[in-house]
């Protein structure tokens, strides 16, 4: 188990910054069709544009496709489990759905890691 508590760094205006998360959720409407909620929340986390499992390798150089990972503290994001719809993360006029979130509480207590996909359809967040 590490032994740096990185809270103060990730919490630094220098490196945080604001994100909106898009909770979305479903139910069924009168007429048995679904009906999705959505609800904005207006965080602070620290956001990285893509990441080391997202480089992809050709023959004369390397690219990234479109990938963030948001660190956070105190928020559970929905990732993509079963029973509901993965949190939405719009950042840098772009939108990325939370496709994997990761424990990171051994770096500072409360802090969990997503990691989100570019959604090339947006829809209405």
């Amino acid at each position: 188990m590490p032994l740096n508590d990185v809270s103060e760094l990730l919490l630094d205006p220098d490196f945080a910054e604001s994100v909106v998360v898009v909770r979305r959720s479903v139910s069924i409407g009168d007429n048995g069709r679904e009906v999705v909620t959505q609800k904005r929340l207006h965080l602070t986390a620290v956001v990285i544009p893509g990441g080391i499992k997202d480089i992809r390798r050709h023959s004369d150089y390397e690219s990234s496709g479109q990938a963030i990972s948001v660190f956070i503290r105190g928020f559970d994001f929905q990732g993509t489990d079963d029973g509901h719809l993965p949190d939405l993360v719009l950042w840098k006029e772009s939108h990325y759905v939370v496709m994997k979130k990761v424990d990171f509480s051994h770096f500072g207590a409360g802090f969990t890691i997503a990691e989100c996909a570019y959604q090339k359809d947006k829809g209405q967040p």
